[in-house]
């Protein structure tokens, strides 16, 4: 099992190299108890007309034991928007999320109404040869710019509702 966690985080740091090129600002998360694996952690400033920091995580999900075997692997990528969102906004939040996640072409926004976090969460399943193909960093930069898009177009009015104002305007 060492071997394809190793694979995995090889990848990230692989991963995190191109970025480093690119002059996109990131960092190493070694696991923790919040946080039980690695993550390459991506930061965007400029994020909607606000100029909203938002760091997208990525990951490879963990207890997949069974789809390791087999060579595939899930990479999740995760954004939080806002952290202790007022119970008052969410009802109207949940909603709206319904709505742009219709439009998306992947991935999705989201709220977990137990601790406040509003997020964004894309996973994608990836087999273990393809990505040791010299076109996967590229291609899944391309899925984060599609990412980025997608934050910049929706974030605005999603923090803009879960402070309270109407309409998310």
């Amino acid at each position: 099992m060492a071997a394809a966690t190793d694979f995995t985080d090889s990848f990230l740091r692989q991963f995190q190299q191109y970025y480093m090129k690119l002059d996109v600002h990131n960092h190493w998360a070694e696991p923790s108890n919040e946080s039980p694996y690695p993550s390459l952690i991506l930061r965007f400033d400029e994020i909607g007309e606000r100029f909203t920091i938002v760091d997208l995580e990525l990951c490879f999900l963990p207890g997949m034991e069974s789809f390791t075997e087999e060579g595939v692997a899930i990479l999740q990528t995760f954004a939080v928007l806002r952290n202790n969102v007022p119970p008052s906004t969410y009802t109207k939040l949940l909603a709206e999320t319904a709505k742009i996640n219709i439009q998306l072409p992947l991935g999705g926004f989201g709220l977990f109404t137990d601790t406040g976090v509003l997020y964004f969460k894309h996973n994608t399943i990836l087999q273990r040869d393809w990505l040791s193909s010299s076109q996967a960093i590229e291609h899944l930069d391309r899925q984060n710019a599609l990412v980025l898009h997608q934050l910049y177009l929706f974030t605005d009015q999603l923090l803009n509702i879960s402070e309270g104002h109407e309409g998310g305007q």
